[in-house]
């Protein structure tokens, strides 16, 4: 009976560590995502907004003009694969974004950057390697956010003080928030996700319901700031087949065509699109050297792409 007992015990423990060793394994090394912000299926408002934890812009005036404000973001670019994809289809709209960018993407192709800002798109920090252990040390966390800040600064020749953390505001520790407070940043969540950011294969209807239900579960007149994936640089052009970078590839692609019936069955419901405004920093009211400024998407034309996507539950 105590060797069945020990043996349980020992299974147990087993259990623990493996589980332990998989929420810390380096799926950001394998080009996948860390974790899926959500139901592949709905995402559900409230365990958006947890993860998400901010909303957006929360200080300045509220929105005058009628309709919902939209914040489409894309983070962990720019990729010469996806990337441009998004870029196009945003311009066939006419509609804005803002880019969560990563500093060593920014190395690699700093002219997604300077295209991204010459069509009026906006672009936020979002680290420069992406390294979630980089929270445990501040000397670490500060090296990597100016890292980031420098990569920026010599892709577009001006600054951001945006920033979404790696896997969202939730991760960060004080000593961070210190960081970030002592740099300028206003940190960005989300309050709507695509769910896109999953080890397992999502569809593109999925990630268009999930966007445009978590827009409608908002309350009236609240902005939403929306999470997709344009996407790291993939490591291959041809993923193995059933591997975390062909499904992160497969994922990134479904983004691509979503897009079109997210876009249109927002403005079906009458939002409207902006970039995400950087924050006023002291003694720069004009803030003449950021990256972004409260744009407003000019008249979209008539839609003429695909339909918005219904699923079911």
């Amino acid at each position: 009976m105590m060797m069945k007992i020990a043996l349980i015990l020992s299974l147990l423990g087993q259990l623990v560590a493996a589980t332990a060793a998989w929420s810390q394994f380096p799926w950001w090394s394998l080009q996948a995502p860390a974790a899926c912000y959500g139901s592949p299926v709905v995402v559900r408002q409230a365990q958006a907004q947890a993860e998400g934890e901010t909303t957006g812009p929360v200080d300045g005036p509220a929105p005058t003009r009628p309709g919902r404000v939209v914040y489409l973001t894309f983070d962990d670019g720019p990729n010469d694969v996806w990337t441009p994809q998004v870029l196009d289809i945003l311009g066939q709209y006419r509609v804005r974004a803002t880019f969560m960018v990563t500093g060593g993407n920014a190395v690699r192709h700093p002219e997604l950057l300077r295209r991204m800002l010459e069509e009026g798109h906006g672009v936020g920090n979002h680290s420069y390697s992406h390294r979630y252990q980089d929270y445990q040390s501040t000397v670490a966390f500060a090296r990597d956010l100016e890292l980031a800040e420098e990569a920026i600064l010599l892709a577009t020749g001006r600054m951001t003080h945006i920033y979404r953390p790696p896997g969202g505001p939730l991760r960060l520790t004080p000593p961070c928030r210190q960081v970030l407070e002592a740099h300028g940043y206003r940190v960005v969540g989300w309050n709507v996700s695509g769910a896109d950011s999953c080890t397992y294969a999502v569809s593109a209807a999925q990630i268009s319901a999930n966007v445009l239900q978590g827009v409608r579960r908002l309350p009236a007149g609240q902005p939403a700031t929306v999470l997709l994936h344009d996407g790291t640089q993939p490591s291959s052009r041809e993923p193995a087949p059933g591997s975390a970078g062909a499904v992160y590839a497969h994922n990134r692609q479904q983004v691509v065509e979503a897009l079109p019936s997210i876009i249109e069955g927002l403005q079906r419901s009458g939002c409207r699109f902006e970039v995400l405004p950087e924050p006023v920093l002291a003694g720069d009211a004009a803030a003449p050297t950021t990256l972004q400024q409260p744009v407003q998407s000019p008249p979209a034309p008539a839609a003429q792409g695909p339909r918005a996507i219904a699923t079911t539950r």
